[in-house]
């Protein structure tokens, strides 16, 4: 089976999978929790995060993608941009974002977050199931309590964010956030800190035009919310 999924992700060996497929576990187990479950794009109407609600629209444009390469018979650039959607975005920088969210002690906001994870996750592991059959059967069965993904509908916009436009405000402070995360990890590294040792640090997220991400921002090793001294 692995060298098959191997094969049909154009990955380069089966470590990537296994990455991959704890990544979309892990997601699944927190969406999971509390029977917060998968949703709809109607059911998300609680207060959420832009910053969170953004992947959404993403995935709406990989989709797009995603589609376009399976009807030119592209199947490496379908499943490219599936994975990298999957592992590089949700399974990395939204699932640490929304721990962020799921810390903070606002049942409505961890709710509302699960919320919009779920109604990723759902649509994701439809587009994945051609070429990770197995796996996302026992996701998706397990986040949306429905019979088998093999008869659930190919997903569209309606399963996104509804073709609606992509917060593009949004998604540069996302890339903003992320790019302050990835130099104060690279310092670290740099530094020889270890993954479990604190350091000093402090942060201006006015100066960077990141103040409403301090709920949003967190580091291993620096501290919640980046900000003070810590």
């Amino acid at each position: 089976i692995l060298p098959g999924i191997v094969e049909a992700l154009g990955l380069s060996d089966g470590d990537e999978v296994v990455c991959l497929t704890n990544g979309l576990g892990g997601t699944t187990l927190l969406v999971t929790l509390d029977e917060r479950g998968a949703t709809t794009v109607e059911q998300v109407a609680a207060p959420v995060h832009r910053e969170i609600a953004l992947v959404r629209g993403t995935l709406d444009e990989v989709l797009t993608d995603v589609d376009s390469g399976f009807d030119s018979y592209e199947f490496s650039k379908a499943c490219e941009a599936l994975y990298h959607f999957a592992w590089d975005e949700v399974c990395d920088w939204y699932l640490e974002l929304a721990k962020v969210q799921f810390a903070q002690d606002d049942p409505q906001r961890s709710r509302s977050t699960a919320l919009v994870l779920g109604a990723v996750l759902d649509p994701l592991l439809r587009a994945l199931s051609p070429v990770m059959p197995f796996v996302t059967e026992v996701l998706w069965k397990a986040l949306t309590g429905a019979e088998t993904v093999t008869l659930a509908p190919w997903p569209t916009a309606a399963d996104t964010n509804g073709g609606a436009a992509t917060d593009e405000q949004a998604r540069a402070r996302v890339e903003d956030a992320i790019k302050l995360i990835t130099e104060l990890r690279r310092f670290r590294a740099d530094q020889g800190v270890k993954p479990s040792q604190k350091v000093p640090a402090r942060v201006d997220f006015a100066s960077a035009d990141l103040a409403e991400l301090e709920d949003l921002v967190q580091v291993p090793g620096i501290g919640p919310a980046l900000a003070g001294t810590v």
